[in-house]
C-alpha cells in the first residue's frame, strides 16, 4: 500500500455511519469503504476511472462467524470499466478494499 497519493476522492459517506473514498498511486486506484455497526451496502460508480478495461481486485466481508467483529475476508477479481458501479457488502463494523489496475 503506498504512502503518498496522487490523487483522492471522497465517494460516499454519512459522519458515524459509513464511508467511501478512492485514492489513485500512479496509475493504480486503491479504493476502501468501511461502516459503523450497521451492515450496508453501497453503489459506487467508478467514473474516476480512465477509459478501458481495469482488473479490480475485491477484498470483501465474508460471512460472519460466532465473532460478529471476526469477519473473514473474500478475494476476487473482476473486469470493469468506468461506466460500471461496484456494489460494496459491507457486514456490520466491516468493509471493503479494492484494488483498481488498468488492464
Amino acid at each position: 500500500m503506498p504512502v503518498t497519493w496522487d490523487e483522492s476522492r471522497t465517494l460516499a459517506g454519512a459522519i458515524g455511519e459509513y464511508i467511501a473514498v478512492a485514492r489513485r498511486n500512479g496509475s493504480t486506484w486503491y479504493l476502501g469503504a468501511m461502516t459503523n455497526e450497521s451492515s450496508r451496502t453501497l453503489s459506487l460508480p467508478l467514473s474516476f476511472l480512465g477509459g478501458g478495461t481495469w482488473t479490480a481486485t475485491v477484498y470483501a466481508d465474508g460471512i460472519p462467524g460466532a465473532d460478529p467483529y471476526r469477519t473473514p475476508v473474500v478475494v476476487g477479481t473482476r473486469t470493469v470499466t468506468a461506466a460500471d458501479t461496484l456494489d460494496v457488502a459491507m457486514a456490520p463494523a466491516g468493509g471493503q478494499a479494492v484494488v483498481l489496475k488498468p488492464g
